[in-house]
């Protein structure tokens, strides 16, 4: 399940609407919509406030579902942090578990 997915499945448990959603976080409602339409992703603070408006931890939130436990997944990353985020962010945007910019290694 992608970012936008999860974004937009927990906005409905919650019986919210975008424009709710939007009011709360300071955005507009078409920000909210783009989110969930997986067309941008939200800022680390917005993400942070989401997890706690939605009441979901942001590890959640962030990382993609795999069928390995997320214990048994080490990432060493070759990049700086700003550029690591970003391409984190990307990489569970797209639901993708490799990136260029990351090396991951999985333990048994």
């Amino acid at each position: 399940m992608t970012i936008a997915e999860k974004i937009k499945e927990s906005r409905l448990k919650l019986g919210l609407t975008q424009q709710e959603v939007s009011e709360k976080l300071f955005v507009t409602r078409q920000t909210i919509s783009n989110w969930e339409n997986n067309r941008s992703t939200p800022d680390i603070d917005t993400l942070i406030k989401l997890s706690d408006l939605y009441q979901i931890d942001l590890e959640t939130l962030l990382k993609p579902e795999t069928n390995l436990p997320p214990s048994s997944i080490l990432a060493h990353f070759d990049c700086s942090p700003r550029l690591r985020f970003h391409r984190l962010l990307n990489t569970y945007r797209n639901n993708d578990p490799m990136d260029s910019c990351c090396t991951f290694f999985v333990t048994s």
